[in-house]
């Protein structure tokens, strides 16, 4: 029985909409597969270039307790000195992403955009999920005059209404601010 079999059994129902299959299907591979911190190598999906080394300590429990969960102008904060495009928008990203860092799944793993490469990733530090964005928007953001949400729905970051779901969270702190 193949693990989709598995799941649609276990959850006694017929799931016709892919979005939430996808969301049941990556749920159960996240549960099941190694952290990031047991893969020696992360690859880019699209390009199957290494993208990742990951040395995190962070065990694949999504009930872990952190020992400090950081402020959400901390990680603004953090963002700005990455020097992170738009930090706004990932700022905002952040939010939905964790629900406003309470997410426990994520937050376990010190993820604070939801990455993923067949299991969510997972890193040592909130600060090394910061960095880990700064390198992947380096990596793929080219053009610097393609709208931000555009690419991010080109390259499959986000899909649907992502744009509408980040606005909801609207930052209104700027880098200028941060003393």
């Amino acid at each position: 029985m193949s693990l989709l079999s598995y799941i649609l059994k276990k959850t006694s129902c017929y799931l016709h909409d892919k979005a939430v299959l996808r969301a049941v299907f990556s749920a159960a591979m996240a549960a099941s597969a190694p952290s990031a911190a047991q893969e020696t190598s992360q690859t880019d999906a699209t390009s199957q270039e290494p993208i990742a080394q990951s040395t995190s300590s962070i065990a694949n429990d999504p009930q872990q307790e952190l020992v400090a969960v950081p402020s959400l102008d901390d990680v603004f904060a953090e963002i700005c000195a990455a020097g992170i495009l738009y930090p706004d928008i990932v700022m905002s990203q952040v939010q939905l992403e964790t629900g406003k860092l309470t997410n426990k799944m994520l937050m376990s793993r010190n993820n604070l955009f939801g990455f993923r490469f067949k299991t969510y990733l997972s890193f040592a530090r909130w600060q090394d999920s910061v960095s880990y964005y700064k390198r992947w928007q380096d990596r793929k953001y080219l053009n610097k005059n393609e709208d931000y949400f555009k690419f991010l729905h080109r390259i499959r970051y986000a899909s649907g209404n992502y744009k509408q779901h980040v606005l909801r969270f609207k930052w209104n702190k700027n880098c200028s601010q941060i003393g």
